[in-house]
């Protein structure tokens, strides 16, 4: 954590403490003032109902607290107006007007309270409104940062690689054309990792993912990942699934991808050759998984950022990929029901545990169907 942060630090946990004081400073004062109204309403003539106007003050001050005491105002003020007209009882000339009076006082109370709630939920609507299209504008911004990193980059190595093949192609040996071939196919196989990156986050979008439960080995699929990662170089990639059960529910297709991103991202994110291990266990009606790399690792206060599409931490300069992987990890993972977490301290790695049922309730069932 820098500097600026360890000084920001005490100002971010004084803020808190400075609204609750000022609530209740507020709460102190409304209850003041209603104690006050109620002084005058009993000092007054029986036939000046006007003072009962003045319970509704507190009522307004109440949008100060949030809005989280505007009934209970009411509720005193209501107590508070019918006692003050048993103090000072009217005579009977003016008992019917005075009891109008006293019923007109109180439906303006309650009126004031319904309307102070009304006005603050139709600002947190408006505040959960704004909030959704400041993310939208900052996803979009992401996006097209990604975009023009992840496929300049790219194109640059197509561009220089085929401006020697064409300068040197007469004169250079064919296993410097085969080499300088092959980072062209590299290049494009990285912008079409890119687009398919895209088009399966636009393909999953907002909408709740339907998975398709089967019976599935979880031990069998992770071996294959891990196999899979050998094969393709990532030779310190070690596991311990025996503590895995035999079966599972769950979707076989929606399980290998979010397993694979997991894997994937740590092999990313490590120096070659630094272990990576993968192990599983079940506890109660639920199985863990852990992927556990000594990498990079993770700033701390980027871990709640990393499940936004195309958010990429400042561990990801060098490493190319398009900031969707652990979006939909966690997109997955809640479709079967379960939960993903991520702890990291930078420079000494990352761990990444998936929880998920062994077999999907009947609710989630319905919500799949």
């Amino acid at each position: 954590m820098n500097a600026a942060m360890r000084r920001d630090e005490p100002v971010a946990r004084a803020v808190p403490r400075i609204h609750s004081r000022f609530g209740r400073a507020i709460f102190a004062g409304n209850l003041a003032i209603l104690a006050g109204v109620f002084f005058f309403d009993s000092i007054t003539p029986a036939d000046n109902v006007s003072i009962c106007f003045a319970y509704a003050i507190p009522i307004v001050l109440s949008i100060l607290e949030g809005g989280r005491r505007p009934f209970l105002y009411a509720g005193i003020a209501t107590v508070l107006s019918v006692a003050g007209s048993f103090i000072q009882p009217p005579n009977d000339a003016i008992t019917l007007t005075f009891v109008a009076n006293r019923v007109i006082a109180i439906g303006t109370q309650w009126a004031m309270a319904l309307l102070v709630r009304y006005r603050l939920a139709v600002e947190a609507t408006l505040n959960r409104s704004l909030q959704e299209q400041r993310e939208t504008v900052e996803r979009q911004q992401r996006f097209i940062a990604m975009l023009s990193h992840e496929i300049r980059t790219p194109l640059t190595v197509v561009d220089g690689q085929a401006y020697r093949l064409i300068k040197l192609s007469r004169t250079s040996p064919p296993e410097d054309i085969e080499r300088r071939a092959q980072k062209v196919r590299d290049a494009a196989a990285r912008v079409n990792s890119i687009i398919n990156a895209v088009l399966a986050s636009a393909s999953v979008g907002e909408k709740a993912i339907q998975a398709t439960p089967r019976p599935v080995d979880p031990k069998a699929l992770l071996t294959d990942l891990v196999q899979n990662a050998v094969e393709n170089g990532a030779t310190a990639v070690s596991c311990d699934l025996d503590g895995l059960p035999a079966r599972i529910e769950a979707d076989p297709t929606l399980l290998f991808q979010l397993f694979e991103n997991i894997l994937s991202n740590a092999i990313k994110y490590s120096p070659p050759g630094s272990p990576i291990t993968v192990t599983g266990a079940s506890w109660g009606a639920e199985v863990t998984v852990e992927v556990t790399d000594q990498g990079r690792g993770i700033d701390p206060d980027e871990l709640h950022k990393l499940f936004t599409p195309y958010y990429r931490g400042g561990n990801s300069r060098g490493v190319p990929g398009a900031g969707i992987g652990l979006y939909l990890v966690d997109r997955f993972v809640a479709a079967h029901g379960g939960s993903v977490s991520i702890a990291s301290r930078v420079g000494e790695g990352t761990t990444v545990t998936v929880r998920l049922p062994q077999s999907m309730s009947r609710e989630r069932r319905a919500a799949n169907a």
